[in-house]
């Protein structure tokens, strides 16, 4: 495989790992959204505890569906992610950082997996003790709760090792900008990526955060197909030929 048709294969692998990711991204904002917005009519009447989560019960079920499909896009994204770095180290090593960077987010989102699945298998018990009286279950459902820590400190360690693998990819996008036939507005797209990923830890920024990261990914995705036409295009071919 030529240098030319390495960073083209490269590039169809990040467009379509910018696409799922996009994909991903908009599954699981509409898997949560319908609670979230239900949370503020719940909490302004004066029902139990109980009463209230048979209300959102019918659905989480759909709900956690939909963010789990969410997950399993997102990982085969990592995957094409991660073919696409392995693809431009070969071209030049300095984007070699982008494939730690794909690695340290698979690592994460399996780490956020298995902290999510815990949390699950663990909930139901917890629902089923609240609304009982505080005297017969209030020092067991305590102890659950207690239980429910080291799981969710794990998950945010995995939220934390994510966000620092996209931070590194996000620096190889920005170097994509630098190589000679690709897009240069590469950079642009790299720096919102990275300016994402560090707002989504600032709490009323996180959704900033967010958008922005959803932003690159499809700057990312129109950068690569405009770079695959470049570098296909009977012109470019021809240059290379000679």
């Amino acid at each position: 495989m030529s240098a030319t048709d390495s960073i083209i294969a490269a590039l169809k692998d990040l467009k379509l790992g910018s696409i799922l990711s996009i994909l991903s991204g908009v599954l699981g904002i509409i898997s949560v959204l319908p609670i979230l917005l239900s949370l503020p009519r719940m909490f302004m009447r004066t029902e139990t505890p109980r009463e209230m989560l048979r209300q959102i019960m019918p659905g989480i079920v759909p709900a956690a569906l939909l963010f789990a499909a969410a997950l399993v896009i997102g990982i085969i994204s990592l995957y094409f992610w991660f073919r696409a770095s392995n693809n431009f180290k070969r071209y030049d090593e300095r984007l070699g950082i982008g494939k730690i960077g794909a690695i340290l987010s698979i690592i994460g989102i399996s780490i956020i997996v298995i902290s999510l699945l815990i949390l699950l298998a663990t909930l139901p018990q917890i629902v089923s003790m609240i609304g009982m009286p505080m005297d017969a279950v209030g020092e067991q459902l305590a102890m659950r709760f207690l239980s429910l820590i080291p799981a969710v400190i794990v998950m945010l360690l995995g939220a934390l090792i994510y966000s620092i693998g996209w931070i590194l990819y996000g620096v190889m996008v920005m170097r994509l900008g630098e190589i000679q036939g690709l897009n240069p507005d590469f950079k642009y797209a790299g720096i919102i990526m990275i300016a994402g990923s560090l707002l989504s830890f600032i709490g009323d920024l996180a959704i900033v955060g967010l958008v922005l990261e959803l932003v690159s990914l499809i700057m990312i995705s129109v950068y690569s197909d405009m770079s695959i036409k470049s570098l296909t295009s009977p012109q470019a071919q021809a240059t290379s030929t000679s």
